[in-house]
């Protein structure tokens, strides 16, 4: 006999595809929640051959669904899987039942707004994340807690969702501050999340890159080029290495930087001074150390750079290092050629 599985609107993920009406793929007693419970399973397409399983409890909570999450150690998304030959639907409801029964589940809620549709995955476990879910793309996963004195699994789905709307409303609360976070820019994201002894962002930049477009080996190669310095104190030494993505199917092209530039930008790290707002986040979970640290991931790309353009750097890196290097290195700095 066909059970049938509606899904709410409000659980409705994005670019889902078919309607919400239907019916459940598989029904069977599956030990969930301390309980041998009849739950009901039902795949819903996504885009390509993906799809996302839902389950659920239907003598306890018929209203309402769980959706499968995936790893839940490390990952917050839930687990939108490929159907194929290899692995057909049948044995994706088995891996379903599995999840189910290990706890690896959450509450996908959807929350409408004027330019998008969002959906926020809150797990068993009290983490959620918006975004980040590899069907809607290739957006970062933005991280929030929800902590509150009943456990989801305790909830029905009809007080998890008027909890969800509830924190929501709470302008303070972690996965409103996410959703808001995961709207500003990268430099807005910066701005807000790193602190500087001296200057700010923007100057941080400016140095580093003027530096960048000094260093010869980087305009004899070309391309595109990153430079990783991290945000530990003091100076990151153990990182002076260029990296560029263009080689990374061949393992990647790690190229020291030369002795004058290593020079050059611990000067400009210990006149700036970089650290991160741990008050911050220790409150918003979402203000990862990817955020907050991306400051460490400079791209340059010299190729782009006139030879105008990078005789202006090196005025401007000179001029900069004969006002804030150390007293004792300055007149180094008059006799470094810099292009």
């Amino acid at each position: 006999m066909a059970v049938r599985f509606d899904i709410a609107e409000a659980e409705w993920p994005p670019l889902a595809q078919g309607p919400r009406a239907g019916f459940a793929d598989h029904v069977a007693p599956i030990h969930f929640a301390g309980k041998v419970r009849q739950m009901a399973l039902r795949a819903v397409p996504l885009v390509r051959d993906f799809v996302l399983l839902y389950g659920r409890d239907l003598e306890h909570d018929p209203h309402g669904s769980w959706v499968v999450g995936n790893d839940f150690e490390h990952h917050l998304s839930p687990h939108w899987l490929d159907v194929n030959r290899n692995y057909p639907l049948s044995v994706r409801l088995q891996e379903a039942v599995k999840s189910l029964e290990l706890g690896e589940i959450g509450r996908l809620f959807r929350w409408n707004r004027e330019a998008r549709a969002e959906a926020a995955f809150w797990r068993a476990d009290g983490r959620g994340c918006w975004r980040g879910f590899g069907f809607l793309g290739n957006e970062e996963c933005v991280e929030f807690d929800i902590a509150l004195a009943t456990p989801l699994l305790q909830m029905s789905w009809k007080q998890a969702h008027q909890a969800f709307v509830d924190q929501m409303a709470d302008p303070n609360s972690s996965p409103a501050f996410a959703l808001r976070w995961a709207d500003l820019p990268r430099q807005e994201q910066l701005d807000f999340a790193l602190r500087f002894k001296r200057g700010d962002i923007a100057g941080f930049e400016r140095v580093f890159r003027a530096a960048c477009l000094c260093e010869s080996m980087v305009i004899k190669r070309g391309g595109r080029w990153r430079w990783n310095i991290g945000m530990g104190q003091p100076f990151p030494s153990h990182a002076l290495y260029w990296f560029s993505p263009s080689a990374i199917s061949t393992g990647g092209d790690f190229v020291p930087i030369s002795p004058f530039l290593t020079r050059c930008f611990q000067a400009v790290w210990n006149f700036f001074c970089p650290f991160n707002d741990e008050a911050l986040l220790q409150k918003h979970s979402c203000i990862d150390i990817r955020y907050t640290s991306s400051v460490s991931e400079l791209w340059i790309e010299p190729e782009a750079a006139s030879a105008h353009e990078r005789m202006e750097a090196a005025l401007f890196l000179r001029e900069w290092l004969q006002d804030h290097a150390p007293p004792e290195q300055r007149d180094d700095w008059c006799r470094e050629p810099l292009t």
